[in-house]
């Protein structure tokens, strides 16, 4: 599969906010979402990789991307004044890995937990994978 996915754990409040943005934000809609918990993600994921869900993972043109990777490719992907993020490559992986890591960790204590999948609006609906 081709294109451009964000997964996310579909049950965190950040990680539904963060999908929102994305879908709010990515002009030209090249960028979908989908839950860690879900079909799309079962497809086209290694299985170790649904095992845990401390991570947003980003399939970008064949390519998996985890952690403050995969958030920087995401943010650059949206483009306009975000692009300018990329600056943040230069700080070495594990850095901008533990400190992703911190917030992963406290995310549910911070933002909360959903108890269901929230609906997509009906203008992102197409960009929502199961």
């Amino acid at each position: 599969m081709e294109g451009r996915i964000v997964f996310i754990d579909g049950y965190c409040v950040l990680c539904n906010k963060l999908a929102n943005y994305i879908l709010k934000k990515n002009g030209d809609k090249s960028i979908s979402v989908a839950s860690l918990q879900g079909k799309t993600a079962e497809k086209i994921l290694p299985k170790e990789r649904l095992e845990s869900v401390d991570s947003v993972l980003y399939w970008r043109n064949e390519m998996l991307y985890d952690k403050s990777s995969a958030a920087l490719h995401v943010i650059s992907d949206i483009g306009g004044w975000r692009s300018l993020l990329k600056i943040l490559f230069v700080f070495p992986k594990f850095f901008r890995d533990y400190a992703y890591d911190k917030i992963a960790k406290r995310r549910y204590e911070w933002f909360g937990k959903n108890n269901s999948c929230e609906l997509p609006h009906e203008s992102t609906k197409t960009r929502v994978l199961d």
